[in-house]
């Protein structure tokens, strides 16, 4: 069973919730993406990209690990119950990690490393 994007953009208003409550101003979380996959394990799953703006030496592992939490019992409500994948990427990198997302960019990065040894 395929993931909705209807489930998708419910997903990203959850978790643009509790950033917003567990989070200072001075963080902006812009953009949240919300990504249907299939997961390494050939699974249905969902992948998360948080882009950070601000403070981000704020963003306290422990609090965000509680965010992930707190979600989840709002995911199983929607039918969802896997763990999302999560990627909070910082505003000023944002552009270079999106561009090594890219399937191809992967291969060619691997392509390098392998050359490297």
């Amino acid at each position: 069973m395929a993931i909705s994007e209807a489930v998708a953009q419910q997903v990203e208003y959850i978790i643009r919730g509790h950033l917003a409550r567990t989070f200072p101003k001075s963080v902006t979380f812009d953009p949240v993406l919300v990504e249907p996959i299939v997961d390494s394990l050939g699974e249905d799953n969902l992948h998360i990209t948080v882009v950070c703006d601000g403070e981000v030496s704020l963003l306290d592992p422990t609090k965000l690990n509680a965010v992930s939490v707190a979600m989840s019992s709002q995911l199983d409500a929607l039918g969802f119950h896997k763990i999302p994948i999560e990627s909070y990427v910082d505003k000023t990198e944002y552009d270079e990690w999106a561009s090594l997302s890219e399937k191809e960019r992967w291969l060619e990065v691997l392509g390098e490393l392998e050359s490297l040894d």
